[in-house]
């Protein structure tokens, strides 16, 4: 595969949410605001925090459609169950951050009596930078965006949903434990994320019993255990489709990083299904453990992609870069259709040098 670069600085990576807004009321008859936040270097959860700390609400009072990753310049809707004016929005944005780091509650879109909930937009949009290209390899990118519309690829998972980036990939083997009720693996898996700082965190020491790893994990972000069990029907996901795909098509078997060996057709009118269903888990938080839950997910998703001119990367010497633009539904991992793109194009190439053979 290509050797190509994403995220080399967080403006290289600009994703934007295409949002359900909220019925808007007035103040009057409502208890939520809903904000616009623009974040880099923040995971929806670390930001979802900052804010909940900041005002002074509970987990439960702040809510977003999407999660989004840190290594990212990011705009996406939260709500909060507390009325906010532009005042506190001010004095919230006049905090400063290391490292790169930064969150702006950019505006309030408005007030209502509801949260936001997941997964309810409509997508998100897309102005990704690729790096480190030859400039080969960065004209076949532009050709072929120009000449495939639309352009379709398989709805795999991508690494983002196993991990953070530097850390381990196991959110999956998080998910495990929780649906087996193994707190104490729960724990030991969690402290090699860098997940664990974050939670004021306690030593191994000090647990001694089944509950009390438990009792750890009654005190976090519900929606991190939830993630962790996600993460680990996404694994059962991408293996069911790989498996289904390879019994339809001829193809190869691919090593995608920190994701696993998944299968890839050989041509591009290949077969598949429309859905493919896994039998998968959910968290219940008022039980405090998974149940099962079928999990279903678009196998194909189809998209335009607009490539700019082909530039001189500043970063990489020598090199060239690009820069794309596409949309997808809530979901759908834009490095994904990258990876496959450039596999496209590999194929492409090798059967026109086998005809002019």
């Amino acid at each position: 595969m290509v050797d190509f670069k994403l995220k080399s600085i967080n403006s290289d990576f600009e994703v934007e949410e295409i949002p359900l807004i909220p019925q808007l009321l007035f103040e009057q008859t409502s208890c939520y605001t809903y904000l616009w936040i623009e974040k880099s270097g923040f995971t929806t959860f670390e930001a979802e925090d900052i804010i909940k700390n900041y005002f002074k609400v509970h987990y439960s009072d702040i809510a977003a459609q999407g999660l989004k990753d840190e290594n990212a310049k990011t705009r996406q809707i939260l709500s909060i169950k507390k009325i906010l004016s532009t005042k506190d929005l001010s004095s919230f944005n006049s905090n400063k951050y290391q490292d790169n780091k930064s969150l702006k509650i950019e505006k309030i879109i408005g007030l209502g009596n509801e949260p936001v909930y997941e997964r309810s937009l409509h997508g998100n949009s897309f102005k990704i930078t690729i790096r480190n290209l030859d400039q080969e390899i960065a004209t076949d990118l532009y050709n072929f965006s120009v000449n495939n519309r639309p352009v379709s690829f398989i709805n795999y998972y991508d690494m983002q949903r196993f991990g953070m980036d530097g850390g381990p990939y196991n959110t999956d083997s998080i998910g495990k434990a929780i649906i087996e009720n193994d707190w104490k693996n729960v724990y030991l898996e969690f402290k090699k994320t860098q997940n664990s700082s974050l939670e004021g965190d306690i030593s191994q020491e000090k647990i001694t019993s089944k509950n009390q790893f438990k009792a750890f994990f009654e005190k976090i972000n519900p929606k991190k255990l939830s993630f962790f069990i996600s993460s680990y029907n996404s694994r059962l996901w991408n293996m069911k489709a790989s498996t289904e795909l390879q019994k339809l098509n001829k193809g190869k078997l691919v090593d995608f990083k920190n994701v696993g060996v998944l299968f890839f057709p050989r041509h591009h009118n290949f077969i598949s299904h429309a859905f493919c269903y896994v039998k998968g888990y959910a968290f219940s938080g008022k039980e405090f453990k998974a149940h099962k839950k079928v999990k279903n997910r678009s196998l194909l998703v189809t998209t335009t992609v607009f490539p700019e001119k082909v530039q001189n990367d500043e970063i990489f010497k020598n090199k060239y870069k690009i820069r794309i633009s596409f949309i997808l539904p809530t979901g759908s991992y834009a490095t994904m259709i990258i990876k496959q793109i450039f596999l496209m194009i590999e194929h492409n190439k090798r059967i026109q040098k086998l005809i002019n053979n």
